[in-house]
């Protein structure tokens, strides 16, 4: 199996979970748009929020619904292009499905019908644990595929689907069978076209009875992400010097017409930005080949300006039902292709505005990314990950959220008990948290798990 390096895969995990891949006519005109599922709220997919509500979802093939998809997993969805950001399909298939072998929980890797998955910590492990993972286990993994035909799993759970499936690089044929990143796959059973030679294919079917081939029932084209081809991989924050020149951990970074920005675009290098710079060695510097911005996860609040602190010309403390959130040079307020920024966007809010924002944390530091003046509601609503729990309560970024006997708890998508709530909490829980009195103060009137 391939070992991936930390660096390699800080890069490939932000291009998984970071990127989007447009189909044919794109969004915004008929087509479909795949990645990995960043949070709910409709769904996210490369930073962009689409309406379900109408959408038909398919989970491995069968009818399913919005609540049955999962944090991670590498989802396709079809726009209608009638209004806005909608979805009217919207698809999750496994890359793999099938008996687990070669396990290392120390190293998180293991291998699905002999082909290698490796785990990081960004992945969603949906209540599988590899120490007890044991060979002959079912396990479903949905990730990004490297070039060597190894596996990077964004999300993985014990299987539930009663196949096998396996996603990777059709090679020779003959005699009724085809070799699939090495692994002997039957088609004799199959009315599915057989694909050409290097196409990128999954296979959905049943062991053989000798348990070391896949026999196919379907087969079909699926949607390849190659692993990035870098030499060099820095992460931090980037600092502009006097000459104009940006560093990042010591080194000067250059860029190209071609470098591609992930998660946001060249204006937003602004000093003190954090992002991971991948490339190649150029001299005294690093010539970049992408930039990913790199928040540690989004946070979605919807709540009153108390208030405002002016730090410069165009970045100021917002004080929103309590939390507190940078408006820097990267945020905008309003939607459309030309949104205000800096002095502009700072200089039309005013003390008592009901704020609708999408904003970036990383560690302590809150930054907007977007926000928008909305009709006034004596509600605060937030949705963002849990980084502690205590009895009675839970953390939510700097915040401390308490619960009583009135407050109505779900635990993604149903009802139950606050005790029994409370006991399955954990850190890194995605949680939407509503209070009704404006200020998010006292315990919280409902908190459900996403």
């Amino acid at each position: 199996m391939k070992t991936w390096t930390r660096a390699a895969l800080a890069i490939f995990a932000c291009m998984a979970i970071a990127t989007g891949t447009r189909g044919e006519g794109g969004i915004g005109g008929s087509g479909w748009l795949s990645g990995s599922l960043q949070m709910f709220a409709s769904i996210f997919i490369d930073d962009r929020e689409f309406d379900t509500d109408n959408a038909v979802v398919l989970i491995n093939g069968a009818p399913g619904d919005v609540s049955d998809l999962r944090i991670g997993q590498q989802i396709a969805l079809r726009s209608n292009a009638v209004v806005g950001d909608s979805a009217d399909i919207v698809r999750y298939d496994a890359s793999l499905i099938g008996p687990a072998s070669g396990i290392d929980a120390s190293a998180g890797t293991f291998r699905i019908l002999g082909v290698g998955v490796s785990t990081f910590d960004g992945t969603n492990l949906d209540g599988l644990e590899l120490a007890k993972l044991r060979d002959g286990d079912w396990v479903e993994v949905s990730g990004v595929r490297g070039a060597s035909g190894d596996w990077l799993a964004t999300y993985a759970r014990a299987a539930q689907a009663p196949f096998a499936v396996l996603s990777g690089e059709a090679g020779e044929q003959r005699s009724g069978k085809m070799l699939v990143d090495g692994v002997v796959v039957q088609t004799g059973r199959t009315a599915s076209p057989l694909p050409a030679t290097g196409d990128f294919v999954r296979i959905r079917g049943s062991l053989a009875a000798s348990g070391s081939a896949l026999v196919a029932d379907v087969i079909e084209p699926y949607l390849q992400r190659d692993e990035a081809s870098v030499d060099l991989a820095l992460e931090g924050h980037a600092r502009r010097r006097a000459d104009g020149a940006i560093v990042v951990n010591g080194q000067r970074v250059r860029f190209a017409e071609n470098t591609r920005f992930m998660n946001g675009t060249a204006k937003d290098l602004a000093d003190g930005i954090r992002a991971s710079f991948a490339g190649r060695r150029d001299g005294d510097g690093v010539l970049v080949e992408q930039v990913t911005f790199k928040p540690s996860y989004k946070l979605r609040l919807e709540g009153r300006l108390d208030g405002l602190q002016t730090k410069t010309r165009d970045s100021a403390l917002l004080d929103i039902a309590g939390f507190k959130l940078w408006f820097n040079q990267t945020s905008s307020l309003g939607r459309g292709e030309d949104p205000q920024r800096g002095e502009s966007a700072l200089s039309t809010l005013s003390t008592g505005d009901y704020i609708r924002l999408i904003a970036f944390v990383d560690g302590a530091h809150m930054a907007i990314r977007r926000m928008e003046i909305a009709s006034p509601k004596d509600e605060v609503r937030v949705l963002g990950l849990v980084s502690e729990t205590a009895n009675g309560g839970f953390k939510l970024m700097d915040r401390w959220v308490y619960l009583d006997r009135n407050t109505a708890v779900s635990m993604s998508g149903g009802d139950t008990t606050l005790t029994s709530f409370i006991a399955q909490l954990r850190p890194g829980s995605l949680v939407e948290v509503r209070w009704n009195n404006g200020s998010a103060s006292g315990a919280a009137a409902s908190v459900s798990v996403r």
